[in-house]
């Protein structure tokens, strides 16, 4: 959550454009598009801020290309259905019946708009893959008891993006009560640091 996110590839056969299709816990992303470079590439990206407000999940991600008509057979359909119910619908003449995404599971419809795509009289073709949002988290290694006056390290393991600034404070556990006059023995120290990438990326 909040780190940002590309999906990125080639499209063959000189299309302008994908579209991309997001489903995920209580959420569907439908009718985005990505650009085709002049390379065949293209990339679609969901800021942080767009990350940070997804459920914590599983996200089934669907990207269709147009093929050799160039159109999407296969469309979002805003005109005869009310748009909060998302419904796809096929082009006129490809005989496609119109199908309610709007409801339905994640993974669920993810496959509804896959079979519409496989249906005989649609040539568009497609690629699918997931991705997970997590919750942030941060692990940090035993440490044991160290000697006063000794240097230690601190370190763990996070799925923050390499790169993120953590702050890490340091706390005396032996805080306790004390007369008006005496000091107390509490002691802290504050620092940066930046995640770096480890063994499992």
């Amino acid at each position: 959550k909040g780190d940002d996110l590309k999906l990125t590839g080639t499209a063959q056969g000189d299309p302008n454009e994908v579209k991309v299709w997001i489903f995920g816990k209580n959420k569907q992303m439908l009718d985005q598009s990505a650009t085709v470079e002049d390379d065949g590439s293209f990339e679609y990206e969901l800021k942080g801020a767009q990350t940070k407000d997804l459920s914590a999940g599983q996200y089934f991600v669907v990207i269709q290309h147009p093929m050799m008509n160039g159109d999407f057979d296969i469309d979002y359909d805003k005109t005869n259905y009310p748009p909060t119910e998302n419904w796809i619908n096929g082009t006129p003449g490809s005989g496609f019946t119109a199908v309610k995404l709007g409801g339905l599971q994640a993974s669920d419809a993810a496959n509804a708009l896959i079979k519409a795509l496989d249906s005989p009289n649609i040539d568009d073709t497609y690629v699918k893959l997931t991705f997970v949002v997590e919750e942030p988290q941060i692990l940090i290694d035993p440490i044991g008891d160290v000697p006063a006056g000794s240097t230690f390290t601190i370190s763990g393991t996070t799925n923050l993006a390499v790169g993120d600034t953590l702050n890490v404070e340091v706390t005396s556990a032996a805080f306790t009560p004390t007369e008006k006059g005496e000091g107390s023995g509490f002691a802290s120290v504050a620092r940066t640091t930046e995640v770096k990438a480890g063994d499992g990326a």
